[in-house]
């Protein structure tokens, strides 16, 4: 398709061929050099009807001596090549301008929205601050105080030495008072010959009783103890554990505290001489509560004899004058022992039910010597266990209980 167009410096127009579009040709008039337009970008000048053309521009030359041939005899669809002038370089073809960049006001709105935030949260911290913690913080502030202890004194951390010397003067008048209430509380004699059977009540209120302390609620009694004899002094209770002292009678010579989860405290005591002694008993945790106190000297009883063939069975008890094994690690009560005669390698049945206490079931051999130690688990009141003898011969068996438990049991031995 020929390209229409006009030389920009005569306004002359040609009709050149589509080969030249974007190629420098020379005007035939006026020796102006121009760049024909692509295909459909043509000038807008066009030659009226009937107009006639005027004669076609030559085609520029690629060295300035020669001379290229006028391109008026070439036909309209005959391809030209255009070599480009150099002092006038082809136009280069502008890039594609950039895209706009996009828009950055959500940038602007997210910063103020960021800001604001911010300014509202630390708002609210600083309201929180105040409201929270501005009154904790004052009132850790240690002020001075004036108060007593629990024994009565004045105390004053930032006290002066005068203050000291007229506390030391306080002391003194508190252990006056110590001694008198001492003498006002009268314990209450229990027991004939170390024996004694006490329900009793822990309702005398807490107070200063002097070398005995208290924990709550307390009772004391006097009871005349035997030198070279061994006691057992027993206390349960349904409401609380129990504390027991025992004093010669000036000092404490042996205390025990009772288990939280059985309520029962049991103490073995020797006395250093014979003559009255004071057993000062308390709850712990401030309760008032019953109490069954029992006291009595350790008489062991001789091993009974069981046959275990093919089967035995002893219905018996454990009582609070029955001896304590001091060298468990546990808190072991009283036992009782039996005497069985077993066969090497044979399988024995041993089952051990007691009333309301944990079991638990030792053996031992002739020699003495610990072979097997069975243990209730807890929560319950028997233990079943099979026992196989390394040597034949008489085994003892010892049964006790855990958290100082008194009271019926049941044992069966049988062979398998």
């Amino acid at each position: 398709m020929p390209i229409t167009t006009s030389c920009p410096g005569c306004k002359a127009l040609f009709r050149l061929a589509e080969e030249l579009a974007g190629k420098q040709v020379r005007c035939q008039k006026c020796e102006r050099m121009f760049m024909v337009p692509l295909l459909g970008v043509a000038s807008a000048a066009a030659p009226a009807h009937g107009e006639p053309l005027a004669q076609p521009p030559t085609i520029a030359p690629s060295s300035a001596p020669e001379t290229l041939p006028s391109v008026a005899s070439a036909r309209v669809n005959e391809p030209i090549l255009v070599a480009p002038h150099p002092e006038n370089p082809p136009a280069v073809k502008p890039a594609p301008a950039p895209d706009a960049p996009p828009s950055r006001v959500w940038l602007v709105v997210a910063i103020v929205l960021f800001l604001l935030g911010m300014l509202a949260t630390g708002g609210f911290a600083s309201v929180w601050v105040a409201t929270h913690l501005s009154a904790p913080a004052r009132s850790m502030v240690v002020a001075p105080f004036r108060g007593t202890n629990r024994d009565g004194f004045e105390r004053r951390p930032f006290d002066a030495g005068r203050e000291n010397i007229r506390n030391d003067d306080r002391r003194d008048e508190f252990k006056d008072r110590d001694k008198k209430a001492e003498r006002q509380i009268e314990p209450t004699d229990i027991g004939i010959d170390g024996r004694a059977d006490v329900h009793g009540f822990l309702n005398w209120a807490p107070a200063n009783v002097g070398r005995f302390g208290n924990d709550g609620p307390f009772r004391l009694y006097r009871i005349h103890l035997v030198e070279g004899e061994s006691y057992n002094v027993f206390i349960s209770s349904q409401e609380s554990a129990t504390r027991v002292q025992i004093h010669d009678p000036d000092e404490m010579v042996a205390t025990r505290v009772g288990t939280q989860t059985s309520r029962r405290t049991l103490l073995n005591y020797r006395p250093r001489r014979t003559g009255a002694h004071l057993l000062f008993i308390t709850s712990q945790g401030n309760i008032v509560c019953n109490f069954h106190l029992k006291i009595a000297p350790e008489a062991p009883r001789a091993p009974a004899r069981l046959a275990a063939q093919p089967r035995d069975v002893s219905a018996d008890q454990l009582f609070v004058h029955d001896p304590i094994d001091a060298q468990v690690r546990f808190n072991g009560g009283p036992y009782r022992e039996y005497l069985v005669t077993l066969e090497a390698g044979k399988q024995y049945a041993l089952d051990l039910h007691a009333g309301n206490f944990p079991p638990v079931l030792r053996i031992y051999n002739r020699d003495n010597n610990l072979v097997a130690d069975y243990r209730a688990e807890a929560g319950l009141t028997w233990l079943e266990r099979t026992f196989t003898p390394p040597i034949a011969g008489d085994y003892r068996l010892r049964v006790m209980s855990e958290d100082f438990g008194l009271g019926p049991y049941t044992l069966t031995v049988a062979r398998k």
